[in-house]
């Protein structure tokens, strides 16, 4: 429902050996009770105060989706949300300030103020690559992409990309869509692309 993201925090990278220590354990509570509050407010400022213009999808309930996701993450790698992307965002490590002044319609955005809530989650210093308000439609993008990181002469990507996936977060509703091409191919074409 919520997606897949956010960041790898270096200072706990023992959650890639499956043990999950008293430390990160309140490392990843701090960051999904971050996310709670970062989307109440949200949620008061677009219901309450009518201060977002445009539709808001929050992220309350799948908290744990994110932060589970960016702690197993590394920071170089690339994800690609969907439009419930703040807890994406926040969890990623993307600036608070920079993602409310996209809400806000503000320059300052992480979009420049043009995006709004639906494309927030596209933060490049973070490698928060993409956010598309069109249900399924990052899987080919992140098929893409893969190519692209397979093939490219750039040696950062390269040596990332024979450990390295590209995450292309989804909702419950990509069950439906998944009848449509793009849905079904990609896993055939990454199987042709190897």
């Amino acid at each position: 429902m919520g997606g897949i993201t956010v960041v790898h925090s270096s200072t706990h990278s023992d959650i890639k050996t499956g043990v999950l220590t008293p430390e990160l354990l309140r490392s990843m509570l701090r960051k999904m009770i971050l996310i709670r509050r970062f989307e109440e407010k949200v949620e008061e400022l677009y219901l309450k105060m009518a201060l977002i213009t445009g539709p808001s999808h929050l992220y309350l309930g799948m908290e744990a989706i994110a932060t589970g996701a960016s702690e197993a993450l590394r920071e170089d790698d690339y994800v690609l949300a969907t439009y419930r992307g703040h807890g994406h965002a926040v969890a990623r490590g993307a600036p608070l300030y920079r993602i409310f002044a996209e809400l806000m319609g503000r320059v300052d955005g992480t979009c420049g103020g043009i995006g709004g809530s639906m494309h927030v989650a596209t933060w490049k210093e973070k490698n928060l690559m993409l956010a598309t308000a069109i249900v399924g439609s990052n899987i080919p993008i992140a098929a893409g992409m893969g190519l692209a990181v397979k093939k490219t002469g750039d040696i950062h990507l390269r040596e990332q990309s024979l450990r390295d996936v590209t995450p292309s977060v989804q909702g419950n509703i990509v069950k439906v869509d998944s009848r449509e091409g793009c849905c079904v191919q990609h896993p055939d074409i990454r199987r042709r692309w190897k």
